[in-house]
């Protein structure tokens, strides 16, 4: 006798995953993640923004949602050297 079985896509790959990203989407819901992640975002951009009006070399064109932010330099050199003095102030 042939047994049906539930068919688990690859994104997900086998019912433990869908168990414990079912919880995770309840820890989101309940610890008001998504929220968290847009004022902290809000808060982020406007910082943003603030340090390109000052340093407009080093930060251009300041966009995102949430915390998923980007922004621009003026060309690779300067970009380069924000990296390295973010990182030596213990940015990684």
């Amino acid at each position: 006798m042939v047994m049906p079985q539930r068919h688990n896509n690859t994104f997900m790959g086998d019912p433990f995953r869908s168990l414990m990203t079912a919880e995770q989407n309840l820890v989101i819901k309940e610890d008001k993640l998504a929220e968290l992640a847009a004022s902290t975002g809000t808060y982020l951009a406007a910082q943003l923004k603030e340090l390109s009006d000052i340093h407009p070399r080093h930060i251009q064109n300041v966009r995102g949602r949430g915390t998923f932010l980007a922004f621009d330099c003026a060309n690779a050199d300067v970009r380069n050297s924000l990296l390295s003095n973010l990182k030596a102030q213990g940015v990684n």
